[in-house]
């Protein structure tokens, strides 16, 4: 009779595991990363990764004609990693005069993406819409 408990005990200790770990796995383990994105709406940032690199104008143009935004600022800053200089610096911005930037909903994007050659370029993007 004694027996029968420790293995009662063992299998309902290792169910117990096993459970633990399914839970901890499929639903804590995946949502503790550093970055989590959820995306409404338009998606700026798979527009910023198609091409390895952006200039200023051709990017804001890009997400106008693909969203309909009324409002939208680019800035680009290239940074030399191994020095901790500013590289490059870039920024174009399409603001038409007729709108009332009270009625206008501004959303802002960050992005950042390293080059082979030691360059951090990061991506701030503000894009408007009614």
């Amino acid at each position: 009779m004694k027996s029968q408990a420790i293995i009662i005990s063992a299998y309902i200790a290792s169910l117990l595991i096993a459970l633990t770990l399914l839970v901890l796995f499929t639903q804590i383990y995946p949502h503790t990363g550093g970055l989590r994105l959820e995306i409404y709406g338009q998606d700026i940032y798979r527009i910023l990764s198609q091409r390895p690199y952006w200039d200023a104008r051709d990017l804001a143009w890009e997400i106008k004609a693909r969203t309909g935004a009324v409002l939208v600022r680019v800035n680009i800053t290239a940074y030399d990693l191994i020095t901790g200089r500013v590289v490059k610096t870039d920024h174009y911005a399409i603001e038409p005069a007729n709108i009332n930037l009270a009625e206008v909903y501004v959303k802002k994007y960050h992005y950042a993406r390293t080059s082979r050659d030691a360059v951090l370029y990061t991506y701030v993007v503000e894009v408007g819409y009614r």
